[in-house]
């Protein structure tokens, strides 16, 4: 069992850290300096870790407490699903408006 977990986080590893910033690279900050996207992502997963750090010890204890983990479990994965398939919709040059960080009131190009 060992074996499949850190074969399971070098993957996720790989992704996070090497694929997916390549990805928002080339294509969301396609119109922004390299150094300006990856700051954006940069900003965005911070965000999102802080996020996380903070809340995830009261869905915690609100899961135990009224018996939700099932429930919370499915609502999340519902979020990462539709999260993830929303990457589709990001376009060429799509940085302006990507990870919150709006930096021209014009909508993006596709």
């Amino acid at each position: 069992m060992g074996d499949v977990r850190l074969g399971q986080q070098r993957f996720l590893d790989h992704v996070i850290g090497v694929v997916f910033p390549m990805y928002f690279v080339k294509t969301a900050g396609a119109n922004l300096e390299p150094s300006s996207a990856t700051s954006r992502l940069a900003i965005a997963s911070a965000a999102a870790i802080g996020i996380v750090a903070v809340v995830s010890p009261v869905l915690g204890a609100i899961a135990d407490y009224a018996a939700l983990k099932k429930r919370l479990l499915g609502a999340f994965l519902s979020v990462a699903i539709g999260s993830t398939a929303a990457l589709w919709f990001v376009g060429q040059g799509t940085g302006s408006w990507a990870c919150g960080c709006s930096s021209s009131p014009t909508s993006p190009a596709r």
